[in-house]
């Protein structure tokens, strides 16, 4: 049986592989749906941020789809107010591509009195964040956001992954006590006391483009 020689691996003549289109040819094309589960923890002190360690290398040969298949959340903010009505879940290694167009919006640094806005520094937070409704209805409980079962929320490029890193904020809110044109704040979407933790819980799905 004679077989051909790529890259130091031995290939039958009958194997259907194929070569990723990064050129790298350390690694085979991998067709197969990726799973990739994000369990995280928060405490009184977090703002939001998360830094995850992956057990072992995310592999992206190839330019992948992202679906957002399961959002559950343990002790998160009720949505009984307008900031809570929604999450805001930026993700680095992600590329995001949520456009929004709201009059939600005044300047991140807002002027005194009856100046007026500014244009160029509009601060909207919605774009290129995943947009996930909230569905916690009870504080100190869990929910299961089942409106974004299978979403699409992105593309990732051929990478090697060892950490995954963020943000979750709720939608915002303005303040106008203090000022005419208050900016948008947006906090993170759990307020917790003491000892008390909350957790995030999210699988997606990285489907290969063909």
């Amino acid at each position: 049986m004679n077989y051909e020689k790529y890259s130091e691996v031995i290939i039958p003549p009958e194997a259907d592989l194929k070569l990723p289109t990064n050129n790298n040819s350390r690694y085979f094309y991998n067709n197969k749906i990726k799973e990739l589960v994000f369990d995280i923890k928060f405490n009184n002190k977090s703002d939001g941020k998360f830094n995850l360690k992956l057990a072992e290398p995310l592999i992206i040969d190839v330019e992948h789809d992202i679906f957002l298949d399961t959002f559950i959340t343990f002790k998160f903010d009720p949505n009984t107010s307008l900031k809570n009505k929604a999450f805001l879940l930026e993700i680095d290694q992600f590329n995001i591509q949520t456009k929004s167009a709201t009059n939600f919006i005044t300047p991140e640094q807002a002027g005194t009195g009856d100046e007026a806005a500014i244009p160029q520094e509009i601060n909207n937070k919605i774009n290129n964040k995943i947009f996930i409704p909230n569905e916690t209805t009870n504080t100190n409980t869990h929910a299961i956001h089942k409106a974004k079962k299978f979403n699409y929320v992105g593309t990732i490029t051929p990478s090697k992954l060892m950490n995954i890193t963020g943000k979750i904020t709720n939608i915002g809110e303005k303040n106008s006590v203090l000022n005419s044109f208050p900016p948008v704040k947006y906090d993170n979407p759990f307020t917790l006391t003491g000892d008390m933790t909350s957790r995030m819980i999210a699988e997606f799905k990285l489907v290969p483009r063909q």
